[in-house]
């Protein structure tokens, strides 16, 4: 048993976490000198699209995977992120960094019917996960509200992404929700439970390995990096937590949602000072 679980667990994810420390250096010369970078909200001009790395850990995983069949990985799962991560990638790239949230875009194209790279990563994001969520569909009913729930998980990560570390705080929160419902539920030992935590598996190291260098703010998740952790964070909601969890999941998003439509995040988060400090834990001081 314990060698099982050596050879399905650890050795795996030890060996993402040295893919991703020897891929790191050259990620960030990457966006460095390809001038993907962003000012944060300091003013200083850093490099963003980090999310990059957990792709590339993605990927190397899938390769590495086919070889050894530890975890049999799963290609739409794949293929449904990568969509997630390059529709990031363009909005960090070629994105008007004027139009904000999802009432900017909203308003774009009700008054200059602009199509612009946030409803792109909408749409992108709703092809995704039809991909991942149409194949093991009991009810088609159910379909509706599985999609609202990671579309808006998917822009909910990106809406926290405005300071360092924040993003990543609310995801392993959220990760963690999951983990303790899918212990408590047994869901991750349902079909295709414990697959998922394999093709969770390189977003989580990837996350890991970028949280230090974000919360001392010398890397931006971006668009990149932000919604395909929202996305996997939705996806796992619906496939590892029962339908109560993932009411109440459903109902925080549309809070903050609606919150956040005509204030910033940030302001809100001011006004509380256990949220602000929360917020502040493990970031550098200015």
């Amino acid at each position: 048993m314990l060698t099982g679980f050596v050879l399905e667990w650890i050795l795996p994810v030890t060996a993402l976490l040295a893919i991703g420390r020897l891929l790191m250096p050259g990620s960030l010369r990457f966006l460095q000198e390809h001038g993907i970078t962003e000012r944060n909200y300091t003013g200083d001009s850093i490099p963003t699209a980090g999310g990059l790395l957990i792709w590339l850990l993605l990927l190397a995983s899938f390769v590495i995977d086919n070889f050894t069949g530890i975890w049999n990985p799963d290609a739409v799962w794949v293929l449904s992120l990568s969509i997630i991560c390059f529709a990031g990638f363009l909005d960090d790239v070629k994105g008007d960094k004027r139009t904000k949230g999802i009432r900017g875009h909203w308003l774009a194209w009700k008054r200059e019917r602009s199509i612009t790279t946030g409803i792109l990563k909408a749409a992108a994001a709703g092809l995704a996960g039809l991909l991942v969520l149409l194949p093991d569909q009991d009810s088609l009913w159910d379909l509706p509200r599985q999609l609202l729930l990671v579309l808006l998980a998917t822009n909910g990560v990106n809406l926290f992404d405005v300071r360092p570390g924040r993003a990543l705080k609310m995801f392993f929160f959220f990760m963690g929700m999951i983990g303790w419902s899918s212990f408590l539920m047994a869901t991750d030992a349902a079909p295709g439970g414990a697959q998922l935590w394999h093709d969770l598996a390189p977003v989580l190291v990837g996350a890991l390995l970028l949280a230090p260098l974000d919360l001392k703010g010398r890397i931006m998740l971006g668009d990149t990096g932000a919604n395909l952790l929202g996305f996997a964070l939705g996806i796992g909601i619906v496939r590892l937590t029962p339908e109560l969890f993932q009411g109440a999941a459903l109902a925080v998003f549309v809070a903050l949602h609606m919150l956040t439509w005509r204030r910033s995040l940030s302001s809100l988060i001011e006004t509380n000072r256990f949220l602000r400090w929360l917020d502040g834990a493990g970031r550098e001081r200015v």
